[in-house]
């Protein structure tokens, strides 16, 4: 059922902050505060919260390089 989970998110047009939180690695602070400072795109459907797969990979690649 897992290998499901992860086709699944791999072809999503939209993730939930639980799906971007595992997706991700990193803390909910850390998300709302990307959220909040416009770095990372968010969408509300009701009182959903749902960021764009393409947002999540302009985040991606907005981030800063390690050399």
């Amino acid at each position: 059922m897992a290998d499901l989970d992860t086709a699944k998110e791999a072809f999503a047009l939209a993730y939930t902050i639980p799906d971007l939180l595992k997706i991700l690695g990193v803390g909910r602070t850390h998300l709302y505060c990307q959220i909040n400072s416009g770095a990372l795109p968010a969408r509300k459907v009701g009182r959903r919260t749902l960021v764009l797969h393409e947002d999540v990979q302009a985040f991606l690649r907005n981030l800063p390089v390690i050399r």
